[in-house]
């Protein structure tokens, strides 16, 4: 059964990585994965957002803030440092399939997907908080982790396993934060 799993998987991502492929899309999605790295991103962009929400929502944008950060934190932690070394599953660039590498890698280890099970974990947060944004934050993090398999770092199955840990993580983390009083409850 696995080794049907990991042909599938491999398959899949020949097509993704080597056939449904266009020069646009060559240059975009390493640019969506690794969006966040971008200076005017980082130290202006994001910050001028988080500032506006805090302003607008006060104490409402700052436990979901609370929430993102303590989710993501554990989500990465969970994924790179315990995941990652147990499954010791390699990037496809390392493991010696044809491979369009498009976008830097960091790291050998290819499962699960930090970028999804990020992306996931705070597309959940932020779904929780706000329902009727919900399309929008899993459209980005269907895209983010579509860009890591596109741009050649990552198999289809490490960014599903990515967006099961994320989800799984952060529905935990929602349910806490709502008994303790930190999280209210979505909004109609």
């Amino acid at each position: 059964m696995k080794e049907i799993l990991v042909s599938l998987d491999r398959y899949l991502f020949h097509i993704i990585n080597g056939v449904l492929i266009c020069r646009p899309l060559d240059y975009v999605m390493p640019t969506i994965t690794d969006f966040h790295k971008i200076s005017l991103v980082r130290f202006v962009l994001l910050p001028a957002i988080i500032l506006f929400w805090i302003w607008k929502r006060r104490g409402e944008a700052l436990r979901v803030i609370l929430v993102l950060g303590i989710v993501a934190g554990i989500t990465d932690i969970i994924a790179h440092r315990i995941i990652k070394p147990l499954v010791g599953r390699l990037r496809p660039p390392l493991s010696g399939i044809p491979v369009i590498v498009r976008a830097p890698y960091g790291g050998k280890l290819s499962f699960p997907s930090n970028h999804a099970a990020n992306m996931f974990a705070a597309a959940a947060v932020l779904s929780a908080a706000y329902p009727s944004l919900t399309p929008f934050f899993y459209s980005a993090a269907v895209i983010v982790s579509y860009s890591r398999v596109y741009v050649g770092v990552h198999y289809p199955l490490d960014v599903i396993g990515g967006a099961v840990l994320g989800s799984l993580i952060a529905f935990i983390a929602i349910r806490a934060a709502r008994k303790t009083g930190v999280f209210k409850p979505a909004r109609s």
